[in-house]
């Protein structure tokens, strides 16, 4: 078991930055835009000899400026002080201590986190280190445990991690094994458009109010990513900002929440699209579909709020028909219809992502393969747009994962189209492959010949 440290402090103070360059990757939106951070975004560090968990918080305001919003993050910014082991209390070096500086460290104490928890107070743009009369006005603050630091030239970084790992030692943590093999999790993408449920739906499942929810587009902006248990199978969820319509995207942090959201794709193993049940099917929906599919991830097609809609099977068949007009190439793809709201059909979501991972798992043997393929070119010989007939000499499986298949032909240009995804379909009919693209690589006699002389 690992410790878990919490990085507290009002916003654009630098909280995100230090997370960054203690976890060691950019996974933490950063942005000189205040409250750019709201939920909470957990990472691990493992320097030296013991290894932790690292909690970043929204920035916590105080005043008459607080909103429903900021309510919200000062809620999830007090359950991970609750959850903490260590506190780190940011505050910009740059200025002197601010009434919400005074704020935090008075919560502090009314919490008795002061009393039961070690918190060390962090300058952060340390960029020079202050004199005895500069520090003197943070000590009015009353901590006794200050360290200066600077993320960006990574200053005061290692004696920060020696405290900690010093206060861990305090605590009876013990020095972290070496992992001679991890073992992968499967990694779960939520993604949709803006205010469909998605920081909803994980709530839902995880039994707690951990991202925020609100009817505020754009709630959502860094990548969320938590580990769910099911049946003694673990899977790591991750909640992704909204995707709205290019010509909507703001320059800045929606842009970079984007680009997170898209990298967060390609590294996942399954991706739910959550469609909204009350609205429909949108024109963004269609085009957030083709970047999951470029991607080539499972996919999950989850319609949310069902339980605003009228009960009985007539009408979900109905709305699943219109789905399949809607996403007419995606026949292979699981729908769900759930409510995040009332947890509606919520835990068939586990025993369907376990099937995708079987499904894309399959590996079918090259003798399999070359009885499909004198299967399929006598049901259905190919029919070519040249004079020169088109042939399939051989087929074999490369990859799984998504499952990979290379089709050995004399010439792709010689067969129509709609050949492959005859392929595909016999693919499918046979195998299954459930919920997960398949990819064809059509490979050119030309092409074999000149790999064979290289």
């Amino acid at each position: 078991m690992s410790a878990l440290v919490a990085i507290i402090g009002r916003p654009n103070v630098g909280k995100s930055r230090l997370f960054n360059r203690i976890v060691g990757e950019k996974k933490a939106i950063v942005s000189n835009i205040s409250g750019t951070t709201r939920d909470r975004c957990y990472g691990k560090s493992r320097k030296g000899d013991y290894e932790f968990n690292l909690v970043d918080t929204g920035g916590l305001e105080y005043g008459e400026v607080a909103q429903t919003l900021e309510e919200d993050m000062k809620l999830q910014t007090q359950v991970a002080i609750g959850e903490a082991d260590i506190i780190l209390f940011l505050t910009d070096s740059k200025s002197d201590p601010l009434p919400d500086d005074y704020a935090i460290t008075e919560m502090l104490r009314q919490n008795n986190s002061i009393n039961t928890k070690p918190v060390f107070l962090i300058l952060s743009k340390c960029d020079e280190t202050l004199t005895d009369v500069e520090l003197s006005n943070f000590y009015a603050l009353g901590f006794d445990k200050i360290i200066q630091t600077s993320a960006i030239h990574n200053k005061g970084i290692s004696e920060l991690l020696q405290k900690i790992h010093r206060e861990m030692k305090k605590m009876g943590y013990r020095k972290t094994k070496e992992v001679i093999e991890e073992v992968k999790i499967p990694t779960i993408s939520i993604v949709g458009r803006p205010n469909v449920g998605k920081s909803s739906m994980i709530n839902a499942l995880i039994n707690e109010e951990r991202l925020i929810v609100s009817d505020i587009p754009g709630t959502t902006r860094d990548a969320n990513d938590m580990e769910i248990q099911w049946e003694n199978e673990k899977f790591c969820f991750i909640d992704t900002a909204g995707i709205r319509r290019r010509g909507k995207i703001e320059k800045g942090i929606e842009k970079w929440a984007l680009a997170r959201t898209l990298q967060n794709l390609d590294q996942s193993d399954i991706t739910c699209l959550l469609i909204d049940g009350e609205i429909g099917v949108t024109a963004q929906d269609q085009h957030i579909v083709e970047k999951i599919t470029e991607a080539n991830t499972g996919i999950i097609l989850i319609v949310n709020k069902w339980d605003t809609q009228e009960k009985g099977e007539e009408k979900q068949q109905k709305f699943l028909r219109y789905l399949q007009a809607k996403f007419a190439f995606l026949r292979w793809v699981p729908v769900l219809f759930v409510s995040a709201k009332t947890k509606q059909n919520l835990i068939k979501i586990f025993p369907t992502i376990q099937k995708i991972l079987e499904q894309r798992s399959i590996r079918i043997s090259t003798g399999k393969m070359n009885t499909l393929v004198k299967l399929m070119t006598a049901k259905n010989p190919p029919k070519g747009t040249k004079r020169i007939a088109p042939k399939i000499f051989y087929m074999s499986q490369v990859d799984i994962n998504p499952p990979k298949f290379k089709v050995f032909v004399n010439k792709k240009e010689y067969f129509h189209f709609s050949y492959f995804r005859f392929i595909e379909n016999q693919l499918r009919e046979l195998y299954g492959f459930w919920g997960s693209p398949i990819i064809l690589d059509v490979v050119d006699r030309k092409s074999i010949y000149q790999n064979k002389k290289k």
